[in-house]
């Protein structure tokens, strides 16, 4: 998956892009996403990357290796956001809606608990 999110937080910064962040509402339900993993002993570390365009959270089993999951959080025109979830060397899930990113990350994360 590195090669993945290298791309994606090293691509151009589109001119006249803001600084883009999650919002406390976001970053609450993301956490909250990430607390339940912790707690079943799946994950160990998160990481909020921003630049210009673009907000990731990531998701780490261990400090020191690669995400396992990235969320991000992209600005489209009109003042819409448009969030997607990477993992496992691909982009699995894309939205204009935080909620229906998130069903799709759970979904993702209990068939990998399963196998």
């Amino acid at each position: 998956m590195s090669q993945t999110i290298m791309q994606l937080m090293q691509r151009g910064t589109p001119k006249g892009a803001v600084r883009m962040f999650f919002n406390r509402e976001e970053l609450s339900r993301l956490l909250g996403h990430y607390i339940t993993q912790v707690s079943r002993g799946h994950w160990r570390d998160y990481a909020i990357d921003h630049k210009p365009g673009l907000a990731a959270f990531s998701v780490f089993r261990h400090a020191h290796e690669q995400p396992v999951f990235v969320v991000t959080k992209s600005g489209l025109t009109g003042g819409r956001h448009e969030f997607c979830l990477y993992g496992f060397d691909r982009r699995l899930a894309r939205s204009g809606e935080l909620d229906a990113m998130l069903n799709e990350w759970r979904r993702v994360t209990q068939m990998a608990e399963a196998s």
